[in-house]
């Protein structure tokens, strides 16, 4: 691991005692911005805001990825306040940038970190702001996933009927982009599909249409089990779609069925 990276994750755990004076920081290179960047003391906005606006030739892309890691680090921590402080300073350098795209994917990061937290309102309104944006941004593929995982947020809100009209869109969308040169989203066609498919499969489980609910489970599950021979991690969403199989099963009364498949999800959580 290079040493500046060694940096940005301590920088990213420790959040320090005091505000860094930034009027008398002198920065020279995106490496230093991102350090300093790191160290300021958590809801200290104004001094955040300092530094990107008199430094505006040294934000990048990259200065947004290293906040968005170091972001997610603090995520898996616990650190909810620090990682979604960090996600804020993300946003205001993606505008300072005037870059749409990398912009709407700030905001699917944010609201995948507030969806992480059951702060499911919020996590709509964040994910929603990013759909406008990749929109603006003419940038269907990223639509695929976007529009899976609001499908997924209304599914934990019980609004079924906006879970199925997002997880369809999603769907005819990535029908109508299969064989186009569109460009690549952040995540594969097939991660918003897998979503799709598993949200259709608990409507239709509510619907008590339970054949049906068995197949789109069944279909994510193919979807999952794919983009993990890619090399993406989904032994979650793998486990996940075999006990969704297995209490559909529970549900009709087939027993067997049920503990197979809530067996394999047992034993699936270790695969990675």
């Amino acid at each position: 691991m290079r040493s500046s990276s060694i940096v940005v994750l301590l920088l990213a755990l420790l959040q320090p005692v005091v505000c860094i004076s930034q009027s008398t920081t002198l920065v020279r290179h995106d490496d230093e911005l991102v350090s300093e960047l790191l160290s300021v003391k958590t809801g200290d906005q104004l001094a955040a805001s300092s530094l990107l606006s008199n430094h505006r030739n040294l934000i990048t892309r990259r200065i947004c990825d290293s906040l968005l890691q170091a972001a997610t680090t603090c995520s898996a921590l616990g650190n909810s306040a620090r990682s979604l402080f960090l996600c804020e300073i993300a946003k205001q350098a993606a505008k300072q940038l005037d870059d749409k795209k990398l912009l709407a994917f700030v905001f699917y990061k944010t609201g995948r970190m507030q969806f992480e937290r059951d702060n499911i309102s919020t996590a709509i309104k964040e994910f929603l702001q990013s759909k406008t944006l990749f929109e603006e941004a003419h940038s269907p593929r990223d639509l695929i996933y976007i529009l899976g995982e609001l499908g997924a947020l209304h599914i934990y809100s019980a609004d079924y009927k906006k879970a199925e009209e997002y997880s369809e869109q999603g769907l005819a969308l990535a029908a109508s982009l299969k064989d186009s040169s569109e460009s690549a989203g952040a995540l594969p066609d097939e991660y918003g599909m897998a979503f799709a498919w598993s949200n259709l499969g608990n409507v239709a489980k509510w619907k008590a249409d339970y054949d049906s609910a068995l197949d789109d489970f069944r279909k994510s599950l193919e979807l999952w089990r794919e983009l993990r021979q890619r090399g993406f991690w989904s032994a979650g969403n793998i486990a996940d779609a075999l006990v969704d199989i297995g209490h559909v099963y529970q549900v009709m009364g087939d027993h067997i069925q049920a503990l197979n498949y809530l067996s394999q999800a047992g034993y699936s959580k270790d695969i990675d």
